[in-house]
């Protein structure tokens, strides 16, 4: 990690990690027939050669030789390290556009050209970043510098703030809807009446083993949250109670399942004493995640969305906080 932080203060592109997205995979439309659009990145400092050979002086960067020649060289080493994995790469380049802390800069006006929000420490991360609510009524928050960086993070922030505003709209009051009152109580937008609804059950999370806790997920599954989502989420428990379980959602249910799913959406790979913790609120899974004390594969943001999906509703604690 020290290298690469090295590497890219020294525009040493050749040299640091690079990301490669083949747009066409998710949209084939996206291209015209026999085409494809590559995306390469690599994180780049603001002020490599004194900011990009401008001296500081943005006025007319984009037009600034000495700025394009380091664009240039910079699109070409991360082109040349991309033909370790794709050979032939460069010839086949129809168009190529590239961007630099400076483009960012000047399209979004984010501080240093920042492509993932404020800093991504551990500390500053997930859910101890700024919150979608704010103390003004009727006004949320999205974006990068809320959920995360990067376009699909902040494209999952505005989905999500949508279907918090949605729910406004609609007259329902989840909590992460409440805004303080002047007396620093909680008020509620009224809502239209709402059909009567089952007590949901109570579990004292102190008193299970790891088994029980993930077997009474299901209890504490929010289906309004799921939203019609069809997965598979694999359990493979180490330590004092080893298992390997996994919690099928489908139809807005959530089933519990002992045993290994065919083709799960998300594997979880922690020890038992582990999830026990974060279960009880004893350990902040987010950041347990970040401090590796457990593994996943697979659909990462379907980890993010079980804070919510998985919640009970006569408290706080959540499995994945």
């Amino acid at each position: 990690a020290e290298a690469d932080f090295a590497a890219v203060k020294d525009g040493r592109f050749q040299d640091t990690f690079i990301g490669i997205s083949h747009y066409n995979h998710a949209d084939p439309t996206c291209a015209p027939e026999g085409s494809s659009v590559i995306s390469l990145i690599s994180l780049a400092h603001w002020d490599y050669a004194d900011q990009w050979g401008t001296g500081g002086n943005l006025s007319n960067y984009q037009k600034n030789p000495h700025y394009l020649e380091l664009k240039e060289d910079a699109g070409d080493q991360l082109i040349a390290q991309a033909e370790k994995y794709i050979p032939g790469l460069r010839d086949a380049i129809k168009y190529k556009e590239i961007a630099t802390p400076l483009t960012n800069y000047r399209y979004t006006r984010n501080p240093g050209g920042s492509i993932y929000g404020s800093e991504q420490s551990v500390d500053n991360m997930y859910t101890n970043r700024l919150n979608a609510k704010t103390p003004i009524p009727n006004l949320f928050m999205t974006g990068a510098w809320v959920f995360g960086g990067g376009m699909s993070a902040a494209m999952m922030s505005g989905r999500n703030v949508a279907q918090m505003a949605g729910a406004f709209l609609d007259g329902e009051t989840p909590a992460d809807l409440m805004q303080p009152d002047q007396n620093g109580g909680e008020v509620k937008r009224p809502s239209s009446p709402q059909p009567d609804k089952k007590e949901p059950l109570i579990m004292d999370v102190n008193a299970l083993n790891c088994h029980d806790t993930i077997a009474g997920m299901p209890v504490i599954f929010q289906p309004q949250i799921a939203a019609g989502l069809m997965a598979d989420i694999q359990f493979h428990v180490t330590g004092e109670e080893p298992g390997s379980y996994f919690l099928h959602i489908e139809n807005d249910t959530c089933t519990f399942v002992e045993g290994v799913a065919d083709n799960p959406t998300l594997t979880i790979n922690t020890p038992s004493a582990v999830w026990l913790a974060v279960s009880r609120g004893e350990l902040n899974g987010q950041m347990a995640f970040m401090q590796q004390k457990y593994t996943v594969e697979g659909d990462f943001g379907l980890l993010m969305k079980m804070s919510k999906m998985f919640k009970s509703e006569q408290s706080s604690s959540q499995v994945v906080d």
